[in-house]
C-alpha cells in the first residue's frame, strides 16, 4: 500500500470527519484537502489556548470572533459534529452567555484535540522515507542543535533553529517531514518532535548530502 493510499485510510477513519464533504469544500482537489488539514493541525494550538485565555478574562467579544474562525475552519475540512458545537458556542458568545460558554468549552476542546491527535499520527505517515535522498549540507546540523534545544526545553534556541529550517530549498517528501516536525514543535509534542528528529538524522546519515 503506498503512503498516500495509507493516508487518505487512515483520514477516512476518523470519527466526525466527513471527506466527502472536505473534498467537496475543496472542489475535489485532495492537494488542497490535504493542505486544509494541515493547516487545521498548525492553527488548533493557538485557537484551544486563545479559547481559554479570553474565556478566563471574560472577553466575550473576542472569545466569539475566534470560535467563528475555527468554526469555519471545521466545516472547511468536514468535521461537521464540531462544527456545530463551535456554532452553538459562538451562540453563546454573542448572548454574552458566559456559563454556558464555560460549561461547554471543555468538551469542544476535548473533541478538537482528538481530531488534531488523529491527523498527526495520519501525517506521521510521511516521516519515513525509502531510499535514498539528497538533502541541504546544513540540514543535519540544524537538526542536531534543535534536538539539543529540545532536550533542554531552550525555547529560544528552539525557534531559532525553526526559522532556520524555513529558509532551506527542501522539497518533495523530505519537505513533508520536515513540516511534519515543525508541526510537532508547534504542538509543543516535544518528545515525539524529538523522536521524528532522531529517525531523520539516521536516514540523513545513510544517504548522500547535496549543497
Amino acid at each position: 500500500m503506498s503512503t498516500q493510499i495509507e493516508f487518505w485510510a487512515k483520514v477516512e477513519q476518523i470519527e466526525g470527519l466527513s471527506v466527502v464533504t472536505g473534498l467537496d469544500r475543496a472542489c475535489e482537489q485532495k492537494t488542497v484537502y490535504k493542505k486544509t488539514l494541515k493547516l487545521m493541525i498548525q492553527e488548533s494550538v493557538k485557537s484551544i489556548n486563545n479559547l481559554t485565555r479570553f474565556l478566563a478574562k471574560g472577553e466575550m467579544k473576542e472569545f466569539r470572533i475566534e470560535v467563528h474562525a475555527i468554526k469555519s475552519a471545521l466545516a472547511n475540512i468536514g468535521a461537521m459534529e464540531l462544527y456545530e458545537k463551535a456554532l452553538l458556542l459562538e451562540t453563546g458568545a454573542s448572548r454574552f452567555d458566559y456559563h454556558f460558554c464555560d460549561k461547554n468549552l471543555p468538551a469542544f476542546l476535548e473533541g478538537i484535540h482528538d481530531l488534531v491527535s488523529q491527523l498527526t499520527d495520519a501525517f506521521s505517515l510521511f516521516s519515513h522515507f525509502d531510499g535514498m535522498m539528497t538533502a541541504p549540507q546544513e540540514l543535519p546540523r540544524i537538526l542536531r542543535r534543535l534536538n539539543d534545544a529540545i532536550g533542554i526545553m531552550d525555547l529560544v534556541s528552539i525557534e531559532k533553529e525553526i526559522e532556520n529550517l524555513d529558509f532551506l530549498p527542501l522539497s518533495g517528501p523530505l519537505h513533508d517531514d520536515i513540516e511534519y516536525i515543525k508541526d510537532l514543535v508547534l504542538m509543543m509534542d516535544y518528545d515525539e518532535a524529538a523522536k521524528q528528529i532522531r529517525i531523520l538524522l539516521r536516514l540523513l546519515n545513510s544517504s548522500p548530502l547535496s549543497s
